[in-house]
């Protein structure tokens, strides 16, 4: 095999492990989702449990299949969020770019009096 095909399953395999990861963190933050959520072993994966295969990722129930419903479940829950950090950072930019332009237009006057 080539560099670049190990290269691809040594992603592949990454990403499953990711996914699988992922997983276990919906499961333990939402336990109504897993029906038996297993506790993390306290000694880690070994490394043969590290690199499962990428058809062992098996997707929870209650991820819609469809991207579109996915996006709308998501956005639905993002719409009603307050963002005080939102509009601190207009602020922020506002300040700055009175700043720059002011400071351009500081240095234009006091350049070409």
């Amino acid at each position: 095999m080539d560099a670049r095909h190990q290269q691809l399953l040594r992603q592949r395999a990454a990403i499953a492990e990711h996914l699988a990861w992922l997983d276990a963190e919906i499961a333990r933050v939402a336990p109504a989702v897993a029906s038996h959520p297993t506790p993390p072993d306290p000694a880690g994966p070994s490394s043969a449990e590290r690199l499962p295969s990428a058809t062992s990722h098996v997707p929870l129930a209650s991820t819609p299949a469809d991207p579109d419903q996915l996006l709308a479940q998501l956005g639905s829950d993002s719409e009603d969020s307050d963002l005080p950090s939102k509009t601190g950072c207009w602020g922020i930019f506002l300040g700055i770019l009175l700043l720059v332009v002011g400071g351009g237009i500081g240095a234009i006057y006091i350049f070409y009096r």
